[in-house]
């Protein structure tokens, strides 16, 4: 059946034959494809709403521990050029990084972007403090776009993939196996 009949909302965005729509168009599920649509309308539109000549952009954040075991949070944008570092915040001494933190740190890096007329959107990983914190961010800044990390979604559904227990025995064997060829001398 053609997505267009199942999705009135695909069908009656202007352009019907852009690359994006046409690629959109060919995603299985109508759920992601409605998710994608909405993302893409709201980013076209601030686009549009854009001064011409201006770089829009993507903010993210993401959190790691280096060899130190010291937790940084980097800062980072995206533009069509490509990704660049904004820099980092060593949160040794931070007590709590709650969801005002964090919506102090995304509102701190969207000022560094240039500011809401430029930043399209900002994406974080899944845990609860930052879906907190992109609601506040959207609530007070409503033409930025709030979005969760697909990647680090993947990760999770994997994760929690492999924890059924019949593919905890399957990795099982499979490490056992390649434990024992690695013993082989060929």
């Amino acid at each position: 059946m053609n997505l267009d009949k199942r999705c009135p909302a695909l069908a009656a965005l202007p352009c019907p034959r852009s690359p994006v729509l046409t690629a959109l168009r060919s995603v299985p599920c109508p759920a992601l494809t409605l998710t994608l649509i909405e993302v893409k309308s709201k980013v076209d539109k601030i686009v549009e709403e854009t001064e011409v000549g201006c770089e829009v952009k993507t903010g993210t954040m993401d959190g790691w521990d280096n060899s130190q075991k010291v937790h940084w949070l980097a800062k980072m944008g995206i533009t069509r050029k490509g990704p660049f570092f904004k820099g980092a915040i060593d949160t040794t001494g931070v007590d709590t990084m709650d969801a005002d933190w964090t919506f102090q740190q995304l509102e701190d890096l969207i000022g560094e972007l240039g500011g809401v007329e430029v930043v399209a959107a900002m994406v974080l990983d899944g845990p609860n403090v930052n879906k907190s914190a992109l609601k506040k961010m959207e609530e007070k800044y409503p033409t930025v776009v709030a979005l969760l990390c697909l990647c680090h979604c993947i990760a999770i559904f994997f994760k929690n993939v492999f924890k059924l227990p019949i593919l905890k025995d399957l990795s099982r064997n499979i490490k056992d196996t390649a434990n024992q060829s690695r013993n082989v001398k060929w």
